[in-house]
């Protein structure tokens, strides 16, 4: 029993930190800096 209830709480923060990151990560790209072109462009 403590087996499974263990796991679903690992689940369960592992979720969630992965979502907080993600979070994080693309809040900082969009103010951190513009995207950068694959291509160069003409001046």
């Amino acid at each position: 029993m403590w087996l499974i209830v263990l796991s679903d709480q690992l689940r369960i923060v592992a979720l969630v930190s992965r979502y907080l990151t993600n979070k994080l990560i693309r809040r900082e790209l969009v103010l951190g800096q513009r995207p950068k072109l694959p291509f160069p462009t003409a001046p």
